[in-house]
């Protein structure tokens, strides 16, 4: 206000900005915050938010259904590399384009990041209408799509997921619709897989397990077993298989069943597998201070193992190592770690044969093998399948096989083990069938080392 002299006022005076560009920056930078920039789809955080504002109205009504739909692009990477990322951009914009067409009004359609989207289904009949509404989306997105230079086609995972007691958050929601995607991926990919808790729990189980078993060594927690194999016609301990137990110190002994193929799967069963060599060379060398006769120990190579590249030269030196204390090291490999690369198989396995290694096909039976292949490796023994030795010699058919397998290893100058062997029946067949040697339960249980002390001590025979 302007003022005369009186203080009177006579006139306003004022200015005026133009903070439209500002207002539309803001609101851009409110849009990019919460929505992708190549889809245009909502993102992660909104969807998020979205997803925890239904789940916060629900509570209120009982019986109303939700669902959460998680859609994994299958070979997106390849696609990527094959392409570049314009074009691998483009088929984003085509699949949001897609699913954004096929959701109903009310429904979100997120990018979470990569090749990765997730739908919100607010408000459905039934678990099978989501699997449908996942079902017909996985079709649409099937079909070829012209990315420029060229028409390609990508299929899609899915997992599903509905609201439950046990899900009350949107962060556990979307956890479960992933879990069920990673299952339509193991099943083959180009699926639609419905959220199981069964199959939840064993994934989160798995996880606990290689979680903790990646501590177990440091924690004191690992120990090796050994199982007395006898040649069954001398009756003398020959040799002993190492085995690793896990102690865990709230579950007690976890079964190897249950952990290594864990470890198997996630790549710590090569840091499991220098364990045990080194925990049976020390124990060698405690036995030898101790005066104890040596006899060959086995240990088991995985086929990841046996794949890597150190593989001679590590063994070597444990080899070395445990001969110094007067026991001899023998390699168990399975017919499909063998059998994966004959021709670097045999070079490998006849590298360990000049070192001095003993070489042996365990569980032979149940894998793969090609005779043309096996009279190529450099062996000293096939061990039966202890599935093939149970039932013998009543069971005519695993006694054929037995009987096959023994002729076949003594016709390529062979020692046959037989594991399994539980009664004395059994026993008494395998001898007569010229199997030189034997273990199992009947001969011995797999013993702590200093269980197995007394038995070198002895030289034991056959109990």
């Amino acid at each position: 206000m302007v003022r005369d002299a009186s203080g009177a006022p006579y006139r306003v005076v004022g200015s005026q900005t133009d903070i439209t560009s500002r207002k539309e920056a803001e609101e851009r930078l409110r849009h990019e915050g919460f929505h992708d920039k190549v889809t245009g789809l909502a993102n992660r955080a909104l969807f998020m938010d979205r997803l925890t504002n239904v789940i916060d109205r629900i509570k209120r009504q009982p019986g109303y259904i939700l669902a959460v739909i998680y859609v994994d692009l299958d070979r997106f990477r390849a696609v990527n590399e094959r392409l570049g990322h314009e074009p691998a951009d483009r088929l984003l914009e085509a699949v949001a384009a897609r699913l954004r067409s096929f959701a109903r009004v009310g429904d979100t359609v997120a990018r979470l990041g990569d090749d990765e989207f997730a739908i919100l289904l607010d408000g459905i009949p039934n678990d099978r209408a989501a699997v449908v509404f996942a079902d017909r989306m996985r079709e649409l997105i099937a079909s070829p799509c012209d990315v420029g230079p060229e028409e390609i086609t990508v299929t899609a995972s899915f997992g599903v997921t509905l609201n439950s007691p046990d899900a009350a958050t949107a962060e556990a929601l979307l956890n479960e619709a992933e879990s069920a995607m990673q299952r339509a991926k193991q099943a083959g990919k180009n699926c639609v897989e419905l959220f199981s808790r069964e199959n939840y729990s064993r994934l989160v189980s798995k996880l606990r397990i290689e979680t903790e078993l990646r501590h177990a060594a440091e924690r004191g927690e690992l120990e090796l077993f050994y199982q007395p194999i006898y040649n069954v016609a001398a009756g003398h301990l020959t040799r002993l298989e190492a085995l690793i137990r896990w102690n865990h110190p709230q579950r007690g002994m976890v079964s190897p069943l249950e952990f290594i193929p864990i470890a198997e799967e996630t790549g710590l069963i090569l840091s499991l597998g220098d364990w045990v060599v080194n925990a049976a060379c020390a124990q060698a060398h405690s036995w030898r201070n101790a005066g104890r006769s040596g006899v060959g120990i086995a240990v088991n190579v995985s086929p990841r193992q046996f794949q890597q590249d150190n593989m001679t030269a590590q063994f070597g030196a444990a080899f070395t190592k445990m001969a110094t204390h007067g026991f001899a090291l023998e390699l168990e490999i399975t017919e499909g770690a063998a059998m994966h690369d004959v021709d670097q198989s045999v070079k490998v396995l006849r590298s360990l044969r000049e070192m001095g290694l003993r070489i042996s096909i365990d569980d032979f039976g149940v894998g793969y093998s090609s005779l043309s292949c096996l009279r190529l490796f450099p062996l000293n023994t096939l061990k039966i399948d202890r599935g093939f030795v149970q039932g013998v010699p009543r069971a005519k058919d695993n006694t054929a096989i037995t009987h096959a397998i023994v002729g076949i290893a003594h016709s390529l100058g062979l020692t046959v083990v037989a594991e399994g062997v539980e009664t004395e029946e059994q026993l008494t067949y395998l001898r007569a069938l010229g199997c030189e040697e034997a273990q199992g339960f009947l001969l011995g249980r797999p013993l702590r080392a200093k269980d197995v002390t007394p038995l070198l001590a002895q030289q034991s025979a056959i109990p």
